[in-house]
């Protein structure tokens, strides 16, 4: 004679290293705004419990131990619904879905100058008659649908990756600053990343670039009839990846001119920002390796 749990086990819920039915699934929206969000278990097999969990960002409402449970998201994260399903010969079986609560993250990215074919000195700003191009650096979390971009500009261009603007000024006067602000926006709503631009005195350049073993960067100043001098000023230097983690640090330099080791780097855009005089310059390093 065959056991309830044998017939069970073979014919109405095969489980094979305890993992349930192709059948049996949580069904639910990938992304769970600020409101009450259910998910439903599909194709339940006979059960004596079912135990709703969830994952950061989240927290069960109500429906523990029935086959649709609320949820209510607080945060931007990525994250996680799961059910534990006990069979009637005891026997737990976890499935899980992946969702992202929230609006879009954008707390590890940044704007850093360069786009396209656009000048690159962003957020140094020299005069009103060019167009300058502005990169989106680093993850944006959260399936962002759309990036609408806004600021104190004559006019902003872009898309999801950068754009490009032309500064702000009045009746052919340039008013030497202004900010660039891009909002991101999904199914639970948007999240914004801005920054000022301005007048600089100072740009980086780097000799050779691309660079596959060793680069140098030099502060040079941005008019043309002036030259970088004072050989005694202190200033700091950092190297960020792509992801926007430091990459070096190099403190108490002296001179307008550092010598960067790539050997061993990994290729891709590199962005280096050096604290000069009371400003901040950045630059954009390509590694390439032969």
């Amino acid at each position: 004679m065959t056991s309830v749990c044998n017939q069970f086990q073979t014919l109405t819920l095969p489980i094979i290293s305890n993992t349930l039915n192709p059948l049996t699934i949580i069904s639910g929206p990938t992304m769970v705004c600020y409101t009450n969000t259910n998910f439903t278990i599909e194709n339940l097999p006979p059960v004596i419990s079912m135990t709703w969990t969830c994952g950061p960002g989240l927290t069960l409402k109500t429906g523990q131990n029935t086959p649709t449970c609320t949820f209510l998201g607080s945060s931007s994260v990525n994250s996680w619904v799961k059910i534990t399903l006990v069979d009637i010969c005891g026997v737990p079986v976890t499935l899980q879905k992946t969702v992202w609560v929230g609006p879009p993250d954008v707390s590890n990215a940044s704007l850093v100058g360069g786009y396209l074919s656009y000048p690159s000195p962003f957020p140094c700003i020299s005069d009103y008659y060019k167009d300058y191009g502005i990169t989106i650096q680093g993850n944006i979390m959260g399936q962002p649908l759309t990036a609408s971009w806004s600021g104190l500009a004559v006019s902003i261009h872009g898309g999801t990756d950068g754009a490009y603007f032309t500064p702000n000024y009045l009746n052919g006067e340039y008013h030497g600053s202004g900010n660039i602000v891009v909002e991101f926006t999904n199914a639970a709503g948007s999240s914004f990343l801005g920054m000022g631009y301005g007048h600089c005195s100072y740009m980086m350049v780097f000799s050779p670039n691309p660079a596959s073993s060793e680069t140098t960067a030099e502060i040079q100043s941005i008019s043309q009839e002036e030259e970088v001098k004072d050989m005694n000023e202190v200033w700091v230097m950092e190297i960020y990846t792509e992801s926007q983690m430091l990459k070096e640090k190099k403190s108490y330099l002296r001179g307008n001119s550092q010598k960067i080791n790539t050997q061993g780097w990994k290729e891709g855009v590199y962005i280096v920002r050096a604290y000069y005089k009371g400003e901040l310059i950045t630059g954009k390093l390509v590694v390439k390796n032969k």
